[in-house]
């Protein structure tokens, strides 16, 4: 990996593999992208993005050697249609089902992100995974990961 903008592709490319059709027996989300910041979610035809939350540069050991270290932040977003109902909440088996998919997402990528990037780059660590939505018939995870480069 070169530079910050391949590494998230790579990490996106990854996450399409982790989410296969083939294997979940679901499809993937509609749209799938890099970003430079958090996506707009406007529709419910699924989301899939990674993009850079913060990048800093740190002072490795002594100020006199001038070694420094780049550490990025990369979020992943993966957002599901979610059930809304006209004039009733839809329910509880109907909500519980959406909520599998979720979860079966979260740890799909989770999982699969941690072998994945160990090997790759210094992975300095993850961020508590963040439930996003239900919001406009959409509802996902966030997930943070810290990388030195």
């Amino acid at each position: 990996m070169t530079g910050m903008y391949d590494l998230a592709a790579d990490v996106l490319a990854e996450c399409e593999l982790l989410l296969d059709p083939n294997v979940t027996g679901r499809s993937l989300p509609a749209r799938r992208y890099v970003s430079h910041g958090q996506p707009p979610v406007e529709v419910c035809d699924g989301l899939l993005s990674v993009w850079f939350a913060t990048m800093e540069t740190r002072q490795i050991g002594d100020s006199d050697a001038g070694q420094t270290q780049r550490v990025v932040e990369l979020a992943v977003d993966v957002w599901r249609c979610w059930p809304v109902g006209d004039e009733r909440i839809p329910d509880a088996e109907v909500l519980s089902k959406a909520a599998g998919v979720a979860a079966d997402d979260l740890d799909r990528l989770s999982l699969g992100l941690t072998s994945y990037l160990a090997p790759r780059c210094g992975v300095v660590g993850w961020r508590p995974a963040l439930s996003l939505g239900p919001s406009g018939g959409m509802a996902g995870w966030r997930l943070g990961v810290r990388l030195s480069l």
